[in-house]
């Protein structure tokens, strides 16, 4: 079964990255090296877009495939057929980076 976002979201799973710091035996992480994992998306879906007063529909900006970069406290977690995903505003995006 297919989910499809509303209005002006996307649904995007996030882009699981190698822990740098995995196997040492002593722990000091630089900025550098801290990256969370759930701040870059990998676009699944996008909704149809916002709603004018006029009554059109703003198309969003985005496609699926493209990977975006989100805060995380902005998106609402969402578990479909096993795979966990973020329900994302198109508003909360901080980046769009090349796919």
């Amino acid at each position: 079964m297919k989910i499809k976002p509303l209005g002006n979201r996307i649904l995007a799973e996030p882009v699981r990255r190698a822990n740098p710091i995995a196997g040492q035996s002593s722990l000091i992480i630089t900025p550098e090296q801290y990256r969370p994992d759930d701040l870059e998306y990998r676009v699944v879906e996008v909704g149809p877009g916002r709603l004018r007063p006029d009554g059109s529909r703003e198309p969003v900006p985005i496609e699926p495939g493209w990977r975006v970069l989100s805060h995380a406290y902005q998106s609402r977690h969402v578990e479909h057929e096993g795979r966990k995903m973020r329900l994302i505003d198109v508003t909360d995006i901080l980046l769009v980076l090349p796919p």
